[in-house]
């Protein structure tokens, strides 16, 4: 077995208590209120990229449901018009906007937009670039259909209030039969990207809705443009973690990211690797990587939190509850719901922006269940070295981690539900809203520098001070990827004299492309689209005003080391490689009985052999050791299916084809 080296990187003191520490840099932001939304609903999901910049165009652009008053045309029927969905582009940093209609359709109504723009590679004209969304749709029957996909021309003649009429610029990708040719697949909401490849992405799942029990991985959809047209093809993966007692994959949602030219991209599922023991059975992430812009993916080794270098980071997170047959186990855990996100840097490696906790037991079945603190049931303590720490994951292009903390969090979301803890300071009430960190990553075109923002309360002007985050204001860090130096310089966003935003600054989004404005030898300015979503009656179902800021912000003292690296710690941990063909051989292929499954070395050991169809189902598993195996398809329908080969040596995916 290959060895790893796992770098831990020694956060400075300052990282670690923002509250007493951090450099807080007052700078003048303007907010503009652009456009308005029917619901909030939109705009909930965090792993959403509505918001998008373009450099080479140099073009802001935002995807939203549509406004109340918007004169779509023509008129869909009254229970549609809440699934139109509108693109707004500016082309002078949000000075002024221009919307044109991008989906509408009286059947298939668009819910959670995400989207972008299609650039040809070297185009630097305007008329010749689209506006291009998607997102799950819901179908008349109020029943989850399928995704919505839908593209328009940007230029002179195409800001108007009628969806284009070109062929298959209205697309459904129908997770109901007839389905598309790459298979069923639904909630294209996460993770909407372009590279300068031309190409572009979005993440679905796997699965027919939003059951835990139907989620077995993701379907990457990638938009291929030629004469006028874009269509879509789809590659699945299915996620490498472990079920629970309830035979559900203890997975959340997850993300993707590229790097500028569309080269190298990762997937992340934030979940409980499947196989791993001690303190490596919390959610962390799950990463697999392609280096050739999609055509093979591989699966990137774990960290592993039980080595001594992962001591310093344990150190601040609470050990397992004392009833646990180990209670001196401390389990690092993602806290995914209050939001994470991922972005490549210059060198190619990946981030992975989180906030991070202690698991309060060991049982695989408790690892998105909160921890309990107080009589307000927080689930931080919220004293110094106890509290929500945002960590910056970092995957390298030889495939070690290291990690660093950004920054400390005074506050933690309330709940949505009538019994949640917190309920009482969600000013948005009972249902699907609230304010949590939404942690959100941006990167400069050259990727060297990575913004991270998050929404956190002063919990000096909270009611009663609680910790709860019910007055929201948008943070930001920078990091330096040429030596990973983090700046001390945290800005707030949401300061100012506008009384919409100080303390109101939910539902925001960050461009995961931002501008670079100036550098010297120890500051730095970047241009950071952002935008944020509220209304005054703190009401999820009414009508939602959209604000957007691109100010310079100027960080300072890049030069303070983000981290000190501890350099070649052996720590025991497996390369997982996932790779085609050179473990395993699998043959014939296509087959209508009879697929015969070889390892290629011939002491390889036990293996399991599993068969899954393309909606991440899984069909079939057996263990073996036989030099042959035999797996018989016989009474499976005709069609494209995935088989997964795990053992000592690697992990091996292979798509087959039943006749």
């Amino acid at each position: 077995m290959k060895k790893h080296v796992f770098t831990l990187l020694l956060v400075l003191p300052f990282a670690f208590d923002s509250q007493a520490q951090s450099s807080q840099n007052i700078q003048a932001i303007n907010w503009q209120n652009f456009s308005t939304s029917s619901t909030a609903l939109g705009l909930i999901h965090f792993a959403s990229k509505p918001l998008q910049y373009n450099d080479e165009l140099d073009l802001i652009s935002f995807v939203q449901r549509t406004s109340p008053y918007y004169p779509t045309s023509p008129a869909p029927t009254s229970s549609a018009i809440t699934g139109v969905i509108v693109g707004f582009t500016s082309t002078n940093w949000g000075a002024n906007w221009d919307s044109t209609c991008l989906w509408s359709n009286n059947n298939y109504w668009g819910r959670y937009p995400q989207g972008g723009v299609y650039n040809p590679p070297g185009n630097l004209n305007l008329a010749n670039a689209y506006l291009i969304g998607t997102g799950p749709s819901l179908d008349v029957n109020l029943t989850w259909a399928g995704n919505w996909a839908a593209s328009k021309q940007i230029g002179p003649g195409s800001y108007n209030t009628t969806a284009s009429t070109v062929s298959n610029a209205q697309q459904m990708l129908s997770s109901v039969p007839p389905l598309p040719v790459f298979g069923k697949c639904n909630f294209a909401r996460n993770s909407f990207s372009t590279s300068d490849d031309g190409n572009i992405r979005s993440l679905a799942r796997l699965g027919t809705g939003l059951n835990a029990a139907d989620y077995n991985g993701v379907m990457i959809l990638k938009a291929n443009f030629s004469s006028g047209v874009f269509n879509w093809t789809g590659d699945s993966i299915v996620g490498f973690a472990a079920y629970n007692s309830q035979f559900q994959k203890v997975m959340g949602e997850p993300v993707m990211a590229w790097n500028e030219s569309g080269t190298i991209g990762y997937v992340v599922f934030p979940g409980s690797r499947y196989g791993s023991v001690g303190s490596n059975v919390g959610i962390q992430p799950i990463v697999y990587r392609s280096l050739n812009s999609g055509t093979t993916w591989e699966i990137m080794p774990a960290m592993d939190f039980d080595s001594p270098s992962a001591l310093a980071l344990k150190k601040f997170l609470p050990a397992v509850n004392a009833a646990n047959p180990n209670p001196n186990l401390t389990i690092p855990n993602m806290q995914i719901f209050e939001g994470y996100d991922a972005v490549v840097d210059k060198n190619d490696a990946l981030h992975v922006a989180c906030l991070l906790n202690g698991a309060e037991y060991s049982s695989i079945d408790s690892m998105f269940n909160r921890r309990s603190y107080g009589s307000e049931e927080y689930n931080w303590k919220h004293s110094p070295g106890r509290r929500p720490y945002l960590v910056d994951f970092i995957l390298k292009q030889d495939k070690s981690w290291m990690y660093g903390v950004v920054d400390s969090l005074s506050s933690e979301m309330p709940g949505i539900n009538a019994s949640d803890p917190g309920i009482l300071y969600n000013l948005w009430g009972t249902g699907s809203v609230t304010n949590f960190a939404r942690v959100q990553c941006s990167r400069t075109p050259d990727g060297r520098f990575i913004s991270i923002t998050w929404a956190e309360s002063d919990t000096t002007m909270t009611n009663s001070g609680v910790k709860w985050n019910s007055l929201p204001d948008v943070k930001a860090k920078l990091i330096d990827a040429n030596n990973y130096n983090l700046s001390p310089t945290e800005i707030n966003l949401s300061v100012g004299t506008n009384t919409n935003i100080s303390g109101k600054s939910s539902l925001h989004y960050a461009a995961p492309r931002c501008a670079t404005a100036t550098l010297s030898a120890n500051t730095f300015d970047i241009k950071l689209p952002v935008t944020i979503s509220n209304n005054p009656f703190y009401n999820g179902l009414t009508t939602t005003s959209h604000w957007f800021s691109a100010a310079d912000l100027n960080f300072s003292n890049l030069t303070v080391p983000f981290t000190q690296s501890v350099s070649n710690v052996s720590v025991g941990m497996n390369e997982i490689t996932h790779v085609e063909g050179n473990l395993f051989e699998v043959y014939p292929n296509p087959s209508a009985s009879v697929f015969k499954l070889r390892p290629l070395n011939t002491n390889s050991g036990l293996y399991t052999v599993e068969l899954f169809d393309v909606s991440g189902r899984r069909l079939y598993s057996q263990n073996s050791n036989a030099a042959e195996f035999e797996l018989n398809v016989t009474s499976l329908e005709a069609g494209t299916y995935l088989i997964r080969i795990s053992s000592d040596e690697g992990i091996v995916h292979k798509k087959i084809i039943k006749e």
